[in-house]
């Protein structure tokens, strides 16, 4: 007999995030995070499944493990330090005692793999107020210079900023590659690692705006270069594959600072800047994109509520939708290759769940169905999708029923 669908559904279906493929294709690593019950915190752990994906394995064991990176036969992911500071670990593949390569006093938000595993690229908070004894217990005086001094989520920054370094793989040895009064952001290597791009605020009226600009600077010595001075918002970026110009995801419009309103550019070295989609398919920055010689560019588009994997040339031409819609994707990940997509999918019908896109035929299969159960004994509503004309508008409606319904029935 069905059952309604109460808030204690927390407890019973695990969540999935941050899929990421291997290079060829044969290895995936999320994370799956489920919450207790009986002390109501949250348990993140990193997942793999190599070849067929039939089977998935837990491959670490720690309470807050997040942010897998596969480079051959180890896996490197975020985990908390003794204080409680985001660090880069490394696990064999085949299971093991993962091993802490970073040791960042301001932990780290995110990191890149260089092409051949040598160095990551970490992004850590440097704040020059910070006290020398962390944990003296003694109430801290924070001083306000700046109207930009406080963010939703991260709460009280003050005069501190996102700095990325540049960290050994193997001797955690660290070397900060950007200063400046601005944050700076998602790290992307190019393709010889020579060059590392990243999204940065550090702009002239920072205290004032949201704007972002892509940088790019020349590994080990370089100093950092703006390469879309004449786009106000960049989300996500991605290198072609000779190294020459990058994919960016972001918008030439001052006005429209929201990410749902952003195109596909292309950016190269002399600051030129060139827009390559018309906005009917929005590109999704949270689902990456990928520049292959083969494909092209392969990003996530929204289109009327539903996202879809597409594909574009590089000079705007064969734009093609992949996928067939239905689902909302969390974030995504592409192989080397851009022939095979890992999402997390959510659906009017199904929480978020792994799922695998071959990108040559569209064919989908789901990868997780941890919430298979629950929804058998729990059934959601179903949905209807449909249009209205009001004078020179169409409005798009969705109506969801019972999953009883009965229409011979009033409702409520």
């Amino acid at each position: 007999m069905s059952q309604p669908i109460t808030p204690d559904h927390i407890f019973d279906i695990p969540s999935v995030s941050q899929p990421r493929l291997s290079t060829d294709g044969s290895t995936l690593a999320f994370v799956k995070t489920s919450i207790d019950r009986s002390t109501m915190e949250r348990h993140s752990h990193v997942v793999v499944s190599q070849h067929s994906f039939d089977e998935l394995s837990a491959l670490t064991d720690g309470t807050s493990d997040t942010a897998p990176v596969i480079d051959g036969e180890r896996v490197l992911f975020l985990r908390p330090d003794d204080c409680g500071n985001k660090q880069v670990w490394t696990i064999p593949l085949d299971g093991g005692e993962p091993q802490r390569i970073t040791d960042l006093a301001g932990g780290v938000e995110e990191f890149a793999l260089s092409p051949n595993g040598d160095r990551i690229a970490a992004v850590s908070s440097v704040d020059p107020d910070a006290p020398d004894d962390a944990d003296s217990g003694l109430p801290r005086v924070r001083v306000v210079r700046r109207i930009r001094y406080r963010h939703d989520y991260t709460g009280f920054t003050g005069d501190a900023f996102r700095q990325i370094f540049m960290v050994d793989a193997e001797t955690g040895d660290a070397r900060q590659i950007t200063d400046g009064e601005g944050d700076n952001w998602s790290p992307t290597w190019s393709p010889d690692g020579r060059s590392l791009a990243f999204i940065s605020d550090d702009i002239e009226g920072r205290d004032f705006t949201t704007n972002t600009q892509v940088k790019v600077v020349f590994v080990p010595d370089g100093e950092p270069v703006s390469w879309s001075e004449s786009l106000p918002y960049v989300w996500a970026v991605a290198w072609s594959p000779d190294g020459e110009s990058l994919a960016a995801i972001g918008c030439h419009d001052p006005d429209m600072w929201d990410p749902r309103s952003a195109w596909l550019y292309i950016l190269d070295s002399n600051g030129g800047v060139r827009r390559i989609t018309d906005g009917l398919y929005t590109p999704v920055p949270e689902c990456g994109l990928s520049w292959t010689a083969e494909r092209g560019i392969t990003f996530v588009g929204a289109h009327r509520g539903e996202y879809f994997v597409c594909s574009v040339h590089p000079d705007g031409s064969d734009f093609r939708c992949i996928t067939s819609g239905g689902a909302l994707f969390e974030s995504a990940t592409f192989d080397g290759s851009a022939t095979h997509a890992m999402v997390v999918a959510e659906s009017p019908t199904s929480p978020g769940e792994v799922t695998r896109f071959d990108l040559n035929t569209g064919a989908s299969e789901a990868i997780t169905t941890y919430a298979a159960e629950y929804t058998a004994s729990h059934p959601p509503a179903s949905m209807e999708k449909f249009s209205i004309t009001r004078g020179d508008f169409e409005i798009e409606s969705r109506v969801l029923f019972p999953p009883d319904f009965d229409d011979t029935k009033t409702y409520p």
